[in-house]
């Protein structure tokens, strides 16, 4: 019956989410990369994407996994927000349903796991941009899914090799949807070096340890051949790294970012920080109790903060996404084990346990509910590439300007999608001569970097007025680009 009961909220929880889904858009423009390169893949024009490349100062080359899962719909729906949306979402979904398998042992504690990730409030928001990290989220879970059953449970697929190679596929195929997701690598093979040691240095034993690896090289080597585009690597930010001053400062970054996942949740929010080290507390004693039959995953997770911990890059929680559904399963083990360990009657113990549980729950099935209605009945035209002065300053810079004239802008890659035209920021008069800058659209309502509206003015004879809206006014350069 409570089985019946947690599904019938896992249920709820998907229903809230998928009628909340925004049709909009907002201006971050990673979505607008991604739709150019799944272009890319339909069209093979690789040669025009890398004179992009050099033109527009955005990435234009990130890992080619997620333009490869979302090139079909792009191909037949081009720029649908709405069905780009759901198609994404679909892996989420797809997400909770190997997540009931990863901890199929305790088929209630899978459950609540489960329950927790579809109605968090973090993830409710998170839904509505068109990222690479849920899709992400799922094979990294379907990868430690099929690790765990062979390393941990010792159940083979046909056989230890052929188990081996079906991990190493896996480990590349969330490889090039986020780079990041590597740390999978050295996680498997620890804990196979763990569970090997004994017979380390024979011939199968070494073979089966790196046999993920091969496999992963030889597929990332094929693919390389099959997209003459390499993706960012963000390699050379390392170079001048200080590590000591970054480890330091990440540590202390990371662990507030595990408040985003209630930051926006009823009653919790109002005492964040206490409620989000109660609930790491508890998750690190369940993470401590089940450390043997949970080795993978505490391995895991332990590779993936060390590798955000040296990393120049700041993302919040959405870095740890694959991490967050191992939290809460660990803190609702930790919790039951503390709460069962208290030298007290059963039904009372029963009662503090679900009582905590279901008060998380509450609160945050009621906060997506409200946010959902509340997001339903929002008449404010929401400021995204798809309002009506957003087209309309498009369709300006696409009808009175060639493609071979570079136009500055707070969102490049957007530019790019929208008009086909290359685009650079200039925050600075000196960037306008410096970048060559043929026209100028200066955003009123602009959170990202921009050239001021004071160093516009201040350099008023270079700047002639072209285009002018409520939130939009482009100006042709004279000067600047003719220097």
């Amino acid at each position: 019956m409570k089985k019946v009961f947690i599904a019938s909220l896992i249920f709820l929880s998907v229903l809230i989410n998928i009628l909340s889904f925004n049709k909009v858009q907002d201006w971050g423009d990673d979505f607008a990369g991604y739709v150019i390169q799944a272009k890319t893949i339909h069209t093979g024009s690789y040669s025009a994407l890398r004179s992009d490349i050099k033109r527009n100062d955005f990435i234009l080359n990130y890992p080619w996994g997620f333009p490869l899962l979302i090139s079909p719909v792009i191909k037949y729906f081009d720029s649908n927000i709405i069905v780009i949306k759901i198609y994404v979402y679909l892996f989420f979904l797809a997400s909770l349903f190997v997540l009931f398998f990863l901890f199929i042992d305790d088929k209630e504690k899978a459950l609540l796991t489960i329950l927790f990730l579809a109605s968090s409030t973090y993830f409710w928001d998170f839904k509505n941009y068109i990222l690479a990290d849920i899709p992400n989220l799922f094979f990294v879970l379907l990868t430690l899914l099929v690790a765990n059953r062979y390393l941990i449970k010792d159940k083979k697929i046909n056989n230890d090799y052929f188990t081996s190679l079906i991990i190493g596929a896996l480990i590349f195929l969330t490889y090039i949807i986020r780079n990041q997701s590597l740390v999978l690598l050295p996680s498997v093979m620890i804990v196979q070096f763990i569970k090997l040691r004994k017979d380390l240095f024979r011939a199968k034993s070494l073979l089966l340890i790196f046999l993920p690896g091969l496999v992963f090289l030889s597929l990332l080597f094929m693919f390389n051949q099959l997209i003459p585009i390499k993706p960012v690597t963000y390699l050379d930010q390392y170079a001048q790294l200080s590590l000591g001053k970054t480890v330091w400062n990440n540590f202390f970054y990371y662990l507030k970012a595990w408040q985003e996942l209630f930051a926006i949740t009823d009653v919790i929010k109002d005492v964040n920080t206490a409620f989000t080290i109660f609930f790491l507390v508890f998750a690190f004693i369940g993470a401590t109790i089940t450390a043997k039959k949970s080795l993978l995953f505490i391995t895991f997770f332990v590779v993936s903060i060390s590798l955000v911990l040296i990393s120049p890059f700041y993302q919040g929680i959405r870095y740890l996404i694959p991490l967050v559904p191992f939290v809460f399963n660990f803190f609702i083990t930790g919790i039951r084990y503390i709460i069962f360990h208290i030298d007290t009657k059963n039904k009372f113990k029963q009662a503090a346990y679900y009582s905590v549980i279901g008060f998380i729950i509450f609160l945050s099935i009621k906060t997506i509910s409200v946010y959902t209605y509340q997001s339903s009945k929002s008449e404010q035209e929401a400021e995204w590439p798809y309002k009506k002065t957003s087209l309309a300053m498009f369709s300006f810079i696409k009808n009175n300007t060639n493609k071979y004239e570079i136009i500055g802008f707070c969102k490049p890659r957007a530019m790019l999608l929208y008009t086909g035209r290359n685009a650079v920021i200039p925050v600075s008069y000196e960037d306008c001569i410096r970048k060559k800058i043929d026209y100028l659209v200066y955003y009123k309502n602009a959170l990202a970097e921009q050239l001021p509206q004071d160093s516009i003015n201040s350099h008023r004879n270079d700047f002639s007025e072209v285009f002018r809206n409520n939130d939009f006014v482009v100006y042709k350069i004279g000067n600047p680009a003719s220097q």
